[in-house]
């Protein structure tokens, strides 16, 4: 030994005492002679096992314990316990048994690690814990494709990334353009651009947006029409890429702009983002285009490669594979096959377009071709966009809407509607800063804050006036405010206008919005229902919308008026509205604090012979209630049912309070007056929140 060299010292030692006995003499003598370095070295490198011997572990560990056939619920029995002779085979198995086994089960080996599977094979395996099981694997992806993904998932976990919120888009402004002044101006610019300010909602195309209102800025301006849509704003970027150098009088073209856009659009239809250099190749891209679109960023390197490329983002992606398109000349043909694809979707869906609705319409948005729009809607009869989540989504169904103009129905409903909770934040603290300067005034909050842009409204103005054919227009939750309405009423009083049904629940209108309506009331005459329910217009509305139901033109047969701050006031006005209105034949006010007062003036009026209505609803089917301290009474009324409800109803077998059939007139006195038995009044449900009518 004394002659041998280190490595056949090491392999005397491992033939006369093994592996494991050698490596520890080693460590020893080490530690022996002083060498800590040495000691500490191959301390570290003891930890790192060999990758079969720690499977052989995990293995063992994983099987060892076993549930016994009659055990109870929770109880294992150690494997070795139950089998003493049990015979293990490290071996491989043959291959004519790995075949018969697969036959046998359907289910084979993970194969060895050298294999190269492919992408598809190793998300499958990892997804359904074949590989790795006991890993937590992170997946990014966008939330239309989250739902299909869940179902493959035992226990997933989600986490939305946000972006920018507000507050955070203004403050990168002020940081970006260092000058204050100057940067209030762009900022409240974009802000007013709901693409724009959408668009920034992603940090990284913030920066884009940035820059490219700093060269309007030092191009003369800021150019509203030039941003309306993501295309355009990423059309400006790669324009600002493009600007000539000093001295040169031309536009610097990206090189080989044909390779990289056919590049994005080969990603998408294969769903790669992240591209290799024989991919770049394939498209005929050299080391100086990818050094280029770097500098340009265009393109970015991949962080744990160097060797991996791809855009600077998704959209960035998309973009260029829509350019590919266009440059591709086969624009003409293209248009044809989607056109075709959307009349097939309308004959399979019945013309009605639901289904993917507001998918479709931002694409079309974005081609910001009027003619191309209105063929591509004009297989659909019936629309309806849900879950309108911002306002970008609003003013991009508004303005593709008008166009469809053989739209019979059109239903918007906005996702629960609301704006940035930090917008309303700094409002009510500017607010309270105010207060606490002025005056201690108390100021109602206002139902009109955060509204939808009037550039919505105006588009579906523009729809109405455009389009006879539409009947019926549904804007749950759509936060138009008085504006808004004003400006839609604008639409409604169009000579071209046919609608006969407008819904316009939860849309944050105030008694200011009622002007405009009761206009209509009084100049279309084909208008049939109109629901307003839960929006606040208090009295002061009630009276501007019976100023038109009380205009000879007025057509109107049914109204709702749930829950809009209606109180005992705005049964006077009804009362006398009753009198005069010859069409009003169902009235609904659920969930107005009526009171005492109130229904006694409407039962006064529904008994006269020239009160048309027929219906007082409440929301439950069947039944009458009335609040007595909290707690409701079920009745039916017999001072406000004439006709056959009188015949059957007795006042005192009721519980209707005597004082009130004192105040209006017993009904019965009149059961033998023509006048009255001819009436075409039903039975009469009133709502929820009346008071007691007792004295």
């Amino acid at each position: 030994m004394e002659t041998a060299g280190p490595l056949e010292m090491a392999q005397l030692l491992v033939a006369h005492r093994g592996v494991r006995e050698a490596w520890l003499l080693a460590l020893s003598i080490f530690e022996r002679i002083h060498r800590k370095d040495l000691w500490e070295r191959g301390r570290r490198e003891d930890l790192v096992r060999d990758p079969r011997e720690t499977y052989r572990d995990h293995v063992r560990r994983k099987f060892r314990l076993m549930e016994d056939r009659n055990a109870r619920l929770g109880e294992c029995v150690n494997f070795s316990h139950r089998y003493t002779r049990l015979l293990l085979v490290k071996e491989h198995s043959t291959p004519l048994w790995a075949q018969q086994k697969l036959l046998d089960t359907g289910r084979a080996h993970a194969r060895a690690g050298g294999h190269q599977a492919s992408l598809i094979q190793m998300d499958t395996l990892l997804i359904h814990k074949k590989l790795l099981p006991e890993a937590s694997l992170l997946i990014t992806t966008r939330p239309t494709a989250l739902e299909r993904l869940q179902r493959l998932l035992e226990h997933p976990r989600h986490v939305e990334i946000l972006g920018f919120s507000e507050a955070e888009r203004k403050e990168y402004f002020y940081k970006y353009f260092q000058d204050a002044e100057r940067a209030r101006h762009v900022f409240s610019f974009v802000r007013d651009n709901e693409p724009l300010f959408t668009l920034c909602f992603v940090p990284l195309v913030c920066w884009v947006v940035c820059t490219c209102l700093k060269q309007q800025l030092e191009g003369g301006g800021l150019r509203r029409q030039a941003t309306r849509t993501t295309t355009a704003v990423y059309l400006l970027y790669l324009l600002s890429l493009m600007q000539p150098k000093p001295g040169s009088p031309t536009l610097q073209r990206p090189p080989n702009q044909t390779g990289l856009c056919s590049l994005a659009a080969d990603g998408l239809w294969s769903q790669k983002i992240l591209f290799e250099e024989q991919d770049l190749r394939r498209h005929g891209l050299d080391g100086a285009d990818v050094s280029s679109f770097l500098n340009m960023n265009i393109f970015q390197k991949d962080i744990n490669c160097e060797k991996f490329y791809s855009f600077i983002h998704l959209s960035f992606q998309e973009f260029f594979a829509a350019v590919y398109y266009v440059l591709d000349g086969a624009d003409r043909e293209e248009r044809a096959e989607l056109l075709e694809w959307i009349r097939g979707k309308a004959l399979s869906e019945g013309s009605t377009l639901q289904q993917g609705a507001l998918e479709l319409l931002s694409c079309l948005y974005e081609i910001q071709e009027e003619a191309f729009i209105r063929r591509a809607l004009s297989h659909f009869q019936v629309v309806v966009v849900s879950n309108m989540a911002t306002k970008m989504e609003h003013a991009v169904s508004a303005f593709c809407l008008k166009h469809c103009t053989n739209a019979l129905v059109l239903h918007l409903h906005g996702a629960a509607y609301r704006a940035d909770e930090e917008e309303e934040e700094e409002e009510e603290e500017e607010e309270g800063a105010r207060r606490a300067s002025g005056p201690q005034t108390l100021l109602a909050p206002s139902p009109e804050r955060n509204v939808l842009p009037d550039a919505y409204s105006d588009q579906l103005a523009n729809a109405l006036s455009t389009n006879p054919n539409l009947i019926e227009l549904a804007l749950y939750h759509n936060a138009l405010g008085s504006q808004g309405v004003k400006l839609l009423c604008q639409g409604l009083r169009h000579p071209n206008c046919k609608l006969q049904n407008l819904r316009l629940g939860i849309c944050r209108l105030s008694s200011a919005a009622c002007e405009g309506l009761a206009a209509v009331l009084q100049s279309n005459r084909h208008l049939r229902e109109l629901d307003l329910s839960f929006n606040d217009l208090g009295d002061r509305g009630m009276w501007w919308l019976c100023e038109g139901l009380q205009h000879p033109a007025c057509r109107l047969q049914k109204l709702w008026l749930d829950s809009c701050g209606l109180t005992a006031k705005s049964c006077e006005d009804l009362s006398s509205t009753l009198g005069v209105n010859q069409t009003l034949t169902e009235l609904y006010l659920t969930n107005n604090a009526l009171g005492n007062a109130g229904v006694r003036r409407l039962c006064k009026r529904l008994r006269h012979p020239g009160c048309k209505l027929r219906v007082l609803w409440e929301t439950r089917k069947g039944s009458t209630f009335l609040s007595q301290h909290g707690e409701c009474s079920r009745f039916e009324c017999p001072c406000l049912g004439l006709g056959t409800s009188l015949e059957s109803v007795d006042s005192d077998e009721a519980g209707f309070p005597q004082k009130l059939l004192e105040d209006a007139g017993d009904p019965r006195q009149g059961r033998n007056d023509p006048s009255i038995a001819n009436a075409q009044h039903q039975l009469v449900r009133l709502p929820t929140c009346v008071e007691t009518l007792g004295s």
